[in-house]
């Protein structure tokens, strides 16, 4: 029940909403194969990394001798797929439901994202097919254009996900690093679900064991008729070993709340704990196991200890504001800090991708009355 409870809080969310990114994904590249069909010229390059299910991706296809043998081998493995997408049709037209089809865009796209080479593959293949020659940037109406009218609606939510930073328009770089994060997002959930699983299987296993204790007293009762004396010895015994699992037991039920009902960070998430940045590598029931990002150095907290942090967690942060403060002449106007902010502003429209328009300048301080205390406030994309 807590385990089912758990999942639900924390999971279910960001379940649904990874589907949607990789049925959205699976989308653009259907689209993508009408336009350009599989293994066509202008992206041969590109789908053979994609599909690249038995070798690692590094070769590549224009390097010839060393790369033939791998397409020889990968041309049989699309015959494979080919039989076996024909026993996914007739178990579709019997269900109703793709079934084990290896060729549909959704396996593909799905098999794609498992490796960070062939995500970005797939990201090129996909921007490269939408963009309009001559343009550096993809835009809503290229994919209204491709998709159709009639499923505007899902073209408009495909560049929504994409387009994080809100600007109007989606770069190479930027459709490959959403791609890439969809990825990752995806191995990370499975992280968390696989730690959280073994913590939950380790409390299990505790509370298991004061199951037992309970029905081996139940059974005593029954069975001895000297109950109460037994009682009275055992409970003495107990009492005993209280002293020595005392900070066991504190422990254990601190990480409990800690893990189950605070759940300040998952698998992957960038943190700041006193300070220092890391990122979490594993969750387990007493600790966890973070990497520092300056020296790449593994570090274990115990969760009780971290129970008493301030933890900040960048991951869920999103757009994040940062403060720089200015120290100006006394004697500077109020029209060159109006002209500062326009510049500041000026300079955030031009490099849209990186800022939100939102900017504040305001006097702080004017220090031992000689200067003036500036801060400037900027939030990030």
């Amino acid at each position: 029940m807590i385990s089912i409870n758990y999942h639900r809080k924390q999971f279910n969310a960001k379940i649904k909403a990874s589907k949607r990114n990789i049925y959205l994904l699976g989308l653009l590249y259907d689209a993508s194969r009408a336009l350009f069909p599989a293994y066509c010229p202008e992206f041969a390059d590109e789908d053979y990394i994609i599909n690249d299910s038995v070798g690692t991706g590094k070769n590549k296809p224009s390097d010839r001798g060393s790369v033939t043998p791998m397409r020889l081998i990968q041309n049989v493995g699309r015959v494979g797929d080919k039989l076996t997408s024909a026993f996914g049709n007739i178990a579709s037209e019997i269900t109703g439901k793709n079934v084990f089809n290896p060729n549909s865009a959704h396996s593909i796209v799905v098999e794609a994202l498992e490796k960070k080479k062939s995500s970005e593959a797939l990201a090129k293949r996909i921007w490269m097919s939408f963009v309009v020659e001559g343009k550096d940037a993809l835009y809503m109406e290229d994919l209204v254009e491709v998709l159709g009218a009639s499923r505007r609606e899902e073209a408009e939510e495909c560049f929504t996900a994409i387009d994080i930073n809100g600007n109007g328009d989606i770069s190479l770089d930027e459709m490959t690093l959403m791609v890439v994060e969809f990825g990752r997002q995806r191995k990370s959930i499975a992280s968390s679900m696989h730690d959280v699983d073994q913590a939950i299987n380790v409390l299990d296993n505790l509370l298991l064991a004061i199951s037992i204790i309970i029905v081996a007293f139940v059974a005593i009762a029954f069975l001895s008729k000297s109950f109460t004396n037994t009682l009275a010895t055992a409970g003495t015994a107990l009492l005993s070993m209280s002293f020595v699992f005392a900070v066991t037991a504190q422990e254990v039920l601190g990480s409990c709340i800690f893990l189950f009902v605070k759940h300040p960070y998952d698998v992957g998430d960038r943190v700041d704990i006193d300070t220092v940045a890391l990122t979490v590598e594993h969750i387990s029931l007493l600790f966890s196991v973070f990497r520092r990002v300056d020296n790449h150095k593994t570090v274990q907290i115990p969760n009780q200890l971290l129970n008493q942090k301030w933890v900040e967690n960048i991951t869920r942060s999103k757009a994040m504001r940062e403060s720089v403060l200015l120290y100006i002449h006394f004697d500077t106007t109020l029209d060159d800090i109006q002209l500062l902010k326009e510049e500041i502003h000026a300079f955030v429209k031009e490099h849209s991708r990186d800022f939100l328009p939102d900017i504040d300048i305001e006097v702080t301080g004017v220090g031992n009355m000689d200067k003036l205390e500036l801060k400037v406030e900027i939030k990030h994309k």
